[in-house]
Formats: structure tokens, C-alpha cells, sequence
């Protein structure tokens, strides 16, 4: 049985936060004067990945991954989660995730996909990407919302 794909999409490289341990460079153009030729990807990417989707076999991808920065400020992707919902009506994938920090509001269209990835700084770099359910070195700054 072949094993399903996982494809990761980094919709923008905008991001609301500068966490220290964060391996993305989403704020590199001001950290580190790397100059890019855009921080956001545009439809055509997105209408090219589908494109390539639809020529490999039906339900061979688990999950499309939609990532940053931060995605929830990414201009496209409320047409792209559209694009990715008719894949998956389709069949040729199986979830749609949206990684988000957290503390941007949630638009209605995102809420079924929301993975919340809060930023887990622990004491050490080996802490980096430890799961939620390490307690010993790791604290999440962010909190329930109180109106809930």
C-alpha cells in the first residue's frame, strides 16, 4: 500500500509575531536584509498545484497543509482554501489544514481546516518542535479566550 502524501504550502511569509526559535524567516527582510521578490504566493501558484494534484491518482494526498507566516494574512487564501475544498470534493486529497498562531481572528470560511500551532518556547533549542504534551521545559504564552 503506498503510503499518502502530506504538502505543505507556504501561502505568505507575512507574520503578526518574531518568535525567537521560529525556523521560518518570515521577518528575515528586517532580521537579516534578505531582500525577496514578493512574501506572498499568488493564484497562479496555487491554480499550478492543483493542477499537478489532479494528474497523480485520487486520494493519494493525506493532507494539504496551508502555512507562513502567518496564513491568516495571506490575500489569497480564501480562493485558495476554495481551491483546496474542490480538490477534496473531488477526492484527490483528504484535509485541508490551516496552521495559525492564534491570534488573529478566524474567518468563518478557515474554521473547519484551523490547526492552532502556538509558539512552545522552551529553555533549550532541542525544545523546539517538542509536542504540546511536554510540560517539563515548555510554556505556551498564549491563553483560552476569556469570552468563550
Amino acid at each position: 500500500m503506498m503510503e499518502k502524501l502530506i504538502i505543505e504550502v507556504d501561502i505568505t511569509h507575512r507574520c503578526n509575531l518574531i518568535c525567537r526559535h521560529c525556523n521560518r524567516l518570515c521577518n528575515a527582510e528586517n532580521q537579516y536584509a534578505i531582500v525577496r521578490n514578493s512574501l506572498d504566493m499568488d493564484m497562479r501558484h496555487i491554480d499550478y498545484l492543483c493542477r499537478e494534484i489532479k494528474s497523480i491518482r485520487k486520494g493519494s494526498i493525506e493532507t494539504i497543509r496551508i502555512l507562513g507566516g502567518e496564513p491568516l494574512l495571506s490575500k489569497i487564501l480564501e480562493p485558495a482554501v476554495q481551491a483546496f475544498e474542490l480538490l477534496k470534493d473531488e477526492g484527490y486529497i483528504s484535509n485541508i489544514n490551516i496552521v495559525t498562531n492564534g491570534t488573529l481572528p478566524i474567518p468563518a470560511y478557515c474554521s473547519p481546516y484551523i490547526v492552532f500551532a502556538p509558539q512552545i518556547v522552551g529553555q533549550m533549542i532541542e525544545d523546539k518542535g517538542r509536542p504540546l504534551t511536554g510540560k517539563s521545559s515548555v510554556s505556551c504564552p498564549l491563553k483560552p479566550s476569556d469570552s468563550a
